[in-house]
């Protein structure tokens, strides 16, 4: 098993970029490793906004807070819904575990629910996360892949019957904004996507 991109130096957690903390400049000093997966049919918003926020953090301090890596079920060119074509480098099944998941939505997400195989490699590379995230249609994928459990999450209304049967213990929340339960982090739809990427952050 290999991680998705460069290694990087263990180090003891805090996860957020917080620098001031009761008064006193607190630096993150390692950077996170951020997987993002990808698929054909996914919402290109749902990417680049996690992505924009992500990529922009430590800017300031000419630090790199978090590495991003898309994967895929395979490597290769991705078709988004948006006529944009992405490229995922790596395979999910390749990756080693990450300290943040992401799973954006689209019409695509939904032939996810049905890939056991790629369920399961999702699972294990979010199990341990510090933080878990699904936007829209991922937030049932991570549902499949049995990442949701008794969590409150944000559901878009398509999508709320099939949460219910994933994940019968959850408590679907109707807000468009963004939810926070535990590791857990969902937004309904594209339009919160940046928020989430923030909320990361």
């Amino acid at each position: 098993m290999v991680s998705c991109g460069p290694p990087i130096a263990s180090i003891s957690r805090p996860f957020r970029l917080r620098f001031l903390f009761f008064g006193r400049q607190v630096v993150q000093t390692r950077s996170r490793r951020a997987v993002i997966l990808v698929f054909d049919g996914v919402e290109v918003l749902d990417v680049a906004a996690p992505v924009q926020a992500l990529a922009l953090a430590g800017r300031n301090w000419n630090f790199r807070a978090f590495r991003i890596e898309l994967v895929a079920e395979h490597p290769g060119p991705i078709n988004s819904l948006n006529q944009l074509r992405l490229e995922a480098p790596h395979a999910l099944s390749a990756c080693a575990p990450a300290d943040v998941v992401v799973v954006p939505g689209g019409y695509g997400a939904r032939q996810l629910i049905e890939q056991p195989e790629l369920l399961q490699n999702l699972a294990r590379i979010a199990t341990g996360a510090e933080l878990v995230a699904g936007i829209g249609w991922g937030v049932a994928v991570l549902a499949a892949a049995g990442l949701v459990g008794d969590r409150r999450v944000a559901v878009p209304p398509r999508a709320r019957e099939t949460l219910a049967g994933l994940a019968p213990d959850a408590t679907l929340d109707p807000s468009h904004g963004v939810v926070l339960s535990g590791a857990l982090l969902t937004a309904a739809a594209g339009g919160a996507a940046l928020d989430l990427g923030i909320t990361i952050i």
